[in-house]
């Protein structure tokens, strides 16, 4: 079992190294993209019609990429005011984190069968633009949770 939870822990580790990366590097990108738009329009009085549903995809992905990572590094805002001062140290302050995080883990699951489910509805349809499948700006989301689900079980 310590075989099984170190491996764990080792993929769960690269992963957050990906995800915290990928973020990085969408919202450098956004950053980048929006202030093309923006010397576009103001330069060239031309703004790049494109750009809303690129900007659109790059924001979900940094959101739930970044989410993911900050829930396996215990840096999100979490409400352990009363866990934490309230209760006294042991089993009953012990369970009650632990009930949270099978909280945490049926929630990403059922999300993640949520949008599991409605990938291939947004995959038939099309963006007004590009003509892109609107999936393409959400397909991270189901990797989010699945993040989040391997973060809970480890």
């Amino acid at each position: 079992m310590e075989r099984f939870e170190g491996r764990l822990h080792a993929f769960n580790q690269g992963l957050g190294r990906v995800e915290v990366f990928l973020a990085t590097f969408f919202i450098a990108l956004l950053l980048v993209l929006n202030a093309y738009a923006v010397s576009a329009r103001y330069l060239f009085a031309y703004y790049p019609p494109w750009i809303i549903e690129v900007s659109e995809g790059l924001l979900v992905y940094t959101v739930f990429l970044g989410g993911a990572w900050l829930y396996r590094e215990r840096r999100q805002i979490a409400m352990t005011l009363i866990i934490d001062h309230a209760i006294p140290k042991g089993t009953l302050r012990q369970s009650l984190k632990v009930l949270g995080e099978v909280a945490i883990l049926v929630f990403a699951l059922v999300t993640l069968w949520q949008a599991a489910v409605y990938q291939p509805i947004l995959f038939q349809r099309q963006t007004e633009v590009l003509g892109l499948p609107k999936n393409l700006s959400s397909i991270l989301v189901p990797v989010a949770y699945v993040s989040i689900a391997l973060s809970c079980l480890e």
